[in-house]
């Protein structure tokens, strides 16, 4: 059967494209209207190839800056510090890596430390506690070649020891808080002759504070600022008397009476040779006294009434034939 000729229908707009569709004869009544497409026309956007390798794209550089933000917070987010002398293992390990970001190389800092007290070393110590606040906290901001570097670590060791960093201040003179300037009021001892206990109220300077270290109450310094009194009495200070004072090369008197100190008399001062003046009565020491003291041949005066000691001082401490005044 021979086929009719195909017919076209064909429809024309001024600004548009009309599909002629061919069609049999007589089937024309089917297709009334023809396509019409649209020049300008763009595919839906979730049809977009382009569009959709932004999308992803995009979304993935959203998720690896969230993840390194949440990281961040994470690593450097402070940690509650554990109870006791001990500080929180995050404490100087969130420290050292915040000075590693920054830049800062503190290990010449620690050099010096850990050459006087090994433990400096250990970030959950407070020797590297106070480390970390001359580094990073201390107002005078020293110098790893400061002449006085030791020294002030050492005393600022012995506060942050007999405060347990802070938690447990003295009676007076403490760190100054956030605003506060050097100057602070001070608790003096004071025993009058009725054997009563007064506090006299003197203004001094802070522990802690950004002046040099021989302007903190009760140390005592020679001309050349080498420190050679610690002179704190009174002052409810608890805990056992910390046996770091001993890298103290000038330190001559050490006086902590009528504080709170409790454990026994270290043995270690025995060895300071420039030492002539021990004065710890009025506190809670226990066990003997050591027989370590009666190679101290420097000492001048050792007092210690008013503990807990246990025992009898041996005959040997006729040995100390500097010995002017034993209580």
């Amino acid at each position: 059967q021979t086929r009719n000729p195909l017919d076209f229908k064909e429809i024309f707009f001024d600004d548009q494209l009309a599909i002629a569709m061919s069609v049999e004869e007589g089937d024309d009544k089917d297709y009334q209207i023809a396509f019409e497409y649209d020049l300008n026309a763009k595919p839906p956007f979730t049809k977009n190839r382009r569009f959709r390798l932004y999308a992803v794209s995009g979304f993935c550089v959203c998720l690896a800056i969230t993840s390194l933000i949440l990281g961040t917070i994470i690593l450097f987010r402070e940690q509650p510090e554990a109870a006791g002398i001990e500080m929180d293992l995050n404490s100087g390990a969130i420290w050292e890596a915040k000075v590693e970001m920054a830049g800062i190389n503190v290990e010449k800092w620690f050099v010096q430390f850990v050459s006087v007290v090994p433990g400096a070393s250990n970030t959950t110590s407070i020797a590297h506690r106070a480390a970390r606040w001359i580094i990073s906290e201390d107002p005078m901001k020293l110098q790893y070649y400061a002449e006085n570097l030791i020294q002030r670590y050492l005393l600022v060791l012995f506060y942050l020891t007999t405060t347990n960093d802070g938690k447990m201040p003295w009676r007076s003179c403490n760190e100054p808080k956030s605003g506060e300037n050097s100057s602070c009021i001070y608790n003096r001892f004071n025993r009058v002759p009725n054997d009563t206990i007064v506090y006299d109220l003197i203004e001094k300077t802070s522990w802690l504070s950004g002046k040099h270290e021989c302007d903190w109450v009760g140390n005592m310094c020679d001309e050349n600022n080498r420190i050679r009194a610690l002179h704190i009495m009174g002052q409810n200070i608890t805990g056992t008397i910390p046996e770091d004072l001993i890298h103290l090369p000038f330190l001559q008197s050490i006086r902590l009476a009528y504080n709170e100190f409790t454990g026994t008399l270290p043995t270690v001062f025995a060895s300071m040779r420039q030492l002539l003046s021990l004065e710890v009565h009025g506190n809670n020491l226990i066990g003997t006294f050591p027989s370590e003291y009666f190679s101290a041949t420097s000492l001048q005066v050792l007092n210690i009434l008013d503990n807990q000691f246990t025992g009898t001082i041996s005959s040997e401490i006729m040995r100390l034939e500097n010995l002017r005044g034993l209580h």
